[in-house]
């Protein structure tokens, strides 16, 4: 079943997930607006910012090393999805935050939402394309994913202006 999907098609659906995820690193602009609206101290919100970070390259190394022996019986499509789901519903509930545990909780279930993609996002590409074309296809990987670190803050800022 997965076999039919032709390369550019995967190439473009992964482009298109680890975009978002970065776009995701863009609402780093916001983080001032939260502490004030969520009146948190700078210890309470390091601590927030450092456990979900730390929690969420945790689940990266795990799911480097779950899905690779699991990849076998699991499309990595399924573990790809359902992070971006998990990053949507903590983007979400970031946004209905009004207190310290609601926002760590949410950015908790963002960044292990994140943790997929690099491993397993890669690992897809990879699969579809032969050694004379693979540079060019993570290269286009890579270098729109990192656009999404410009284009985020810049809508962050709209969206804060607004």
């Amino acid at each position: 079943m997965g076999k039919d999907r032709s390369p550019m098609r995967v190439l473009i659906v992964a482009t298109i997930s680890h975009v978002m995820q970065h776009i995701y690193v863009g609402s780093s602009i916001l983080l001032p607006l939260i502490v004030d609206e969520l009146k948190l101290n700078y210890t309470k919100f390091g601590l927030a910012i450092a456990v979900s970070s730390l929690i969420g390259g945790l689940s990266q190394i795990l799911f480097s090393v779950a899905f690779s022996v699991a990849s076998r019986k699991i499309a990595r499509h399924i573990p790809l999805g359902f992070g971006n789901i998990l990053l949507s519903t903590g983007t979400f509930l970031m946004g209905l935050s009004r207190k310290f545990a609601d926002f760590l909780g949410a950015r908790l279930i963002s960044n292990v939402g994140v943790a997929p993609q690099h491993p397993m996002g890669t690992a897809t590409v990879s699969e579809k394309f032969d050694e004379s074309s693979l540079g060019r296809a993570i290269g286009f990987h890579y270098g729109l994913a990192y656009i999404g670190n410009i284009v985020g803050p810049v809508l962050m800022t709209l969206l804060a202006a607004a």
